[in-house]
C-alpha cells in the first residue's frame, strides 16, 4: 500500500467537508463531480473554497480534467484496502 497516498488521505479526512467529499466521490460519484456540484450536493459551508480541492489534485489524490474532480486511481486502491480511513475518528 502507497503509505504516502494513505497518509496524504489521513490529513485531508480530518477535515470534515473534505472527508464528505471524499466519501461521495469513492462512494457515491465514482465518475466524478464539479466544484459547484458537490457544493450543491453536499450542502458545503457557503464560504468552503476550491484551493483545498486543487491541493488534493496536486497530489494526485483527485484527479481533475478541468472541469469534475474524482478519486485518483492510487487513492482508491487505498481506499479500497483501507476504507475507515474516510470514517470519522470517533466511529473507528
Amino acid at each position: 500500500m502507497n503509505t504516502v497516498v494513505r497518509q496524504q488521505l489521513v490529513e485531508a479526512a480530518k477535515d470534515i467537508q473534505l472527508r464528505e467529499i471524499l466519501t461521495f466521490l469513492y462512494r457515491d460519484h465514482p465518475q466524478g463531480a464539479s466544484f459547484e456540484g458537490l457544493k450543491e450536493m453536499l450542502f458545503l459551508h457557503e464560504n468552503f473554497e476550491e484551493a483545498p480541492l486543487m491541493q488534493l489534485a496536486q497530489s494526485k489524490i483527485l484527479g481533475f480534467d478541468g472541469m469534475r474532480y474524482k478519486i485518483a486511481a492510487d487513492a482508491r486502491q487505498v481506499l479500497d484496502r483501507d476504507p475507515t480511513i474516510l470514517m470519522d475518528e470517533f466511529l473507528r
